[in-house]
């Protein structure tokens, strides 16, 4: 045995012996869930309707929907409304692209939106009934302003529907005055789908493609709800009633189904335009920072949405969080899951075990625990929420879900709060962290072989004087160096003493967990040894419990949380 080696396995057996962090639970891991509705009452703008306007025989809710006739002259849902001039209706023009909008390029089109927020309990509003059942609560009627509690301006959450639905539709309303009850103001533009295709994405699963023009029908509608989404936006900022009580800095976004992909072709994603899998970007909109999708439809084996392979999301930054169905035919976790696994910065998958294509009314409070603390966490900013974030695996009571995926991102830094960057060589399969931005300057060069791997963490700077100080280690062992990095005081020492690593510095401070526990208000990060993989020993830390579970699936080793860090 050589001496490297055996002061490696001196090192590794008094960790073992007493300095590794005591094994405990996560007092984050299960939440209790959010009440459902929340703490504000929910009143929303005209919507008013004169159903004697719809023939015999037809529905108010084809019109809603955008359905056509089936001689196919149109329906929409501003063909019925009372007042028109107190509605939300706004125009936009569909860019002239024959790969993405074909036929359809060049034309204004004009839509219809609601929008739902938290008011008082003073307001004495009516309630507006709809024929399916569902009612619009406290409905502004003509003259009308919205009635806003102090504390605006709001943040928006942009609301969009599965294909060929409608706000005013089923479980799609109750979700809408959900997330307005928890302090969003939401947002929802009613797509009529069918006005540009009728060959939905489950006409696709059962029946396949037919026909070049059913093809790009079905891109353009795909690619024409997110130009949709952006107008909305510009309406809103526009509007007299509306542009000064809502923060258009916090927009984040709820999409079901087709509303998921929505969400994400607005956040820069490239649309899959031909059935050989190219891609093509549709926009990005900078004011949306954030979304959730709920059985978001990513396309399924054989046409995935964002091209080939999912990689028209490559490079897309926006924060997602992804909530699907293990039994889910058309929104495919796999497809989902493959998306996700290819963004930058905060992003999560949560597997509801037997949930279909369907808005389940017996999941609210897991579906909208996650969401809103998904929201609260990169709209607000809430320190609070972005810890529960990173920490939580499932709701107390729920359905048993599945975090499968899920890295959450730091806050901006603030203060002496510094952010602390991972980086990985593929040569030795080693991975380094660094607070020191001459140091991250120098290996985003390229410098060495390093690359980074896209994920950060926080920590308090060196010099400052709240938290512990971590000692940073450098060892060389074989041909390969590696560093390793502790605030455990009894770890510190033992390495101190050791001639196989020299101490280099403090690189920052952290808070030490109680037994795996941290602070309500602080994230967790673990540390994961590699087993001696590749013949050299090397540690990797980081918040994302998904990676590390995988690295144990390669046979590293979870040795626990080793630092608490803000958010």
């Amino acid at each position: 045995m050589t001496r490297s080696k055996a002061l490696v396995l001196g090192f590794c057996a008094a960790l073992a012996a007493g300095a590794m962090p005591a094994r405990g639970a996560d007092s984050l891991a299960i939440v209790d869930p959010i009440p459902v509705p929340g703490p504000y009452p929910v009143a929303c703008s005209n919507v008013a309707q004169d159903f004697d306007l719809v023939p015999e025989k037809e529905a108010a809710t084809e019109f809603w929907r955008g359905l056509p006739r089936a001689d196919g002259s149109p329906r929409y849902v501003s063909d019925l409304l009372a007042e028109p001039a107190d509605t939300l209706v706004y125009s936009y023009a569909v860019p002239v692209d024959d790969e993405l909008y074909g036929r359809y390029g060049g034309r204004t089109v004009q839509d219809v939106a609601i929008v739902c927020y938290p008011t008082t309990a003073a307001n004495a509003r009516a309630d507006y009934a709809l024929p399916n059942g569902n009612v619009v609560p406290r409905m502004q009627r003509a003259g009308d302003a919205p009635i806003l509690p102090a504390g605006g301006p709001w943040p928006v959450v942009l609301y969009s529907h599965g294909y060929a639905g409608s706000p005013l539709d089923g479980t799609y309303l109750g979700a809408l005055l959900t997330i307005a009850s928890h302090g969003y103001v939401s947002v929802a533009a009613f797509h009529g789908d069918p006005r540009w295709s009728l060959l939905g994405f489950e006409a696709i699963f059962e029946e396949g493609i037919t026909g070049e023009e059913l093809w790009k029908d079905y891109v353009a509608m795909q690619a024409i709800r997110p130009n949709s989404a952006k107008a909305l936006l510009d309406a809103l900022a526009a509007h007299a009633q509306w542009k000064d009580a809502l923060d258009l800095a916090r927009v984040g976004g709820f999409g079901i189904s087709q509303g998921g992909e929505t969400l994400m072709l607005m956040g820069g994603a490239a649309l899959t335009t031909t059935v050989f899998q190219d891609s093509k970007k549709v926009l990005h909109d900078t004011r949306l920072a954030a979304a959730v999708g709920y059985i978001p439809f990513f396309g399924l084996s054989w046409l995935p949405s964002f091209g080939e392979d999912q990689q028209g999301v490559v490079g897309v930054t926006l924060p997602y969080l992804a909530i699907g169905g293990t039994d889910d035919p058309l929104a495919e976790l796999e497809r989902i899951e493959q998306a996700v696994r290819l963004l930058g910065g905060t992003r999560s998958v949560i597997a509801f075990p037997g949930l279909e294509h369907d808005l389940e009314p017996a999941y609210p409070g897991d579906i909208f625990t996650w969401s809103i603390v998904f929201l609260d966490s990169q709209l607000k900013r809430d320190v609070a929420a972005t810890a529960k974030l990173q920490r939580m695996t499932a709701v107390a009571g729920g359905v048993g879900e599945e975090r499968r995926i899920d890295y959450t991102a730091p806050l901006p830094a603030t203060g002496d709060e510094r952010i602390v960057v991972e980086f990985h060589h593929a040569g030795f399969d080693h991975y380094f962290v660094s607070a020191d931005p001459a140091e991250i300057a120098g290996l985003d060069t390229g410098s060495g072989g390093w690359a980074r791997t896209g994920l950060e963490f926080k920590a308090i700077d060196a010099a400052a004087t709240s938290g512990l100080p971590n000692c940073r280690f450098f060892g060389i062992f074989g041909s390969v160096s590696t560093h390793f990095y502790t605030i455990n005081a009894d770890e510190c020492a033992t390495l101190m003493a050791d001639p196989a690593w020299t101490f280099e510095n403090y690189a920052f401070r952290a808070d030490l967990p109680m037994t795996e526990d941290c602070p309500a208000d602080r994230m967790r990060v673990v540390r994961v040894f590699n087993n001696f993989k590749g013949g050299a020993l090397n540690h990797r830390f980081t918040t994302s419990a998904s990676e590390a579970a995988s690295l144990a699936g390669e046979g590293w080793i979870i040795e626990g949380a080793v630092f608490c860090t803000p958010p």
